[in-house]
């Protein structure tokens, strides 16, 4: 198995080649900002997902889920959300990071309908963070996106480690103290919200025409320097 890049996304839906993310939030980020609804006393959660390009050949949708707070109180019950009326078919977490559910058959289902995606959350652990939705399209990449530098991977005692240098979207200052790097990467985050490396695995080169192929496997913000 080949593994493969880290890619910064700018923004929450930056095109690679013919690939996009788009992501459907409750709020006024993401790609498709308040697109997604959740009625706690009907446990319904309804996404709108009109925003996506007709030609959309979707590989990828997941669910991503509010971590519990370290003072939060855990469920009793396990995980379980569906497609309405279908509770035999309980959306799975997606591996390797377990952070989300697999919500891919029911966003294509919803697509193909040409309706909203209507899910049932009986149970999650702290509620819904957002819908993310990989996809493919034939529209052509409008802008390049800055590319990581020096990637290397080793494997050492079971573990694969990935190190590469960031691009340089802006430049830096002198730092003194690592107070002045964190008030540097707070404004950071601010003026490029959504920017994000992502790491896919996949059996060979990761391209727009492969990566439907491959498999989400990590993720980090910039200037973390260790994850």
């Amino acid at each position: 198995m080949l593994l493969v890049l880290g890619v910064i996304l700018l923004g929450a839906a930056a095109p690679v080649g013919a690939a996009r993310t788009a992501t459907f939030t409750a709020d006024d980020t993401g790609t498709f900002p308040n697109t997604l609804k959740h009625d706690p006393k009907a446990k319904l959660l309804t996404v709108d997902l009109a925003g996506l390009p007709k030609d959309a050949g979707i590989f990828r949708a997941e669910l991503v889920l509010n971590p519990l707070s370290l003072h939060g109180q855990a469920p009793l019950e396990p995980t379980t959300v569906y497609p309405e009326g279908q509770p035999d078919r309980k959306l799975k977490f997606v591996a390797p990071l377990f952070r989300g559910l697999d919500a891919r058959e029911a966003v294509e289902a919803a697509v193909n309908a040409g309706q909203p995606l209507r899910l049932t959350a009986e149970t999650t652990v702290a509620g819904v963070k957002r819908l993310e939705v990989s996809y493919l399209t034939g529209k052509p990449r409008t802008a390049d996106i800055p590319r990581v530098t020096n990637l290397v991977v080793y494997h050492r005692k079971g573990q694969s480690m990935v190190t590469f240098a960031e691009p340089k979207i802006e430049a830096f200052p002198d730092f003194a103290t690592g107070r002045d790097v964190e008030q540097f990467r707070a404004e950071f985050l601010k003026q490029h919200a959504g920017v994000t490396f992502r790491i896919w695995r996949g059996p060979e080169q990761i391209t727009a025409r492969t990566i439907a192929k491959a498999r989400l496997v990590g993720e980090c913000g910039p200037l973390t320097a260790w994850n």
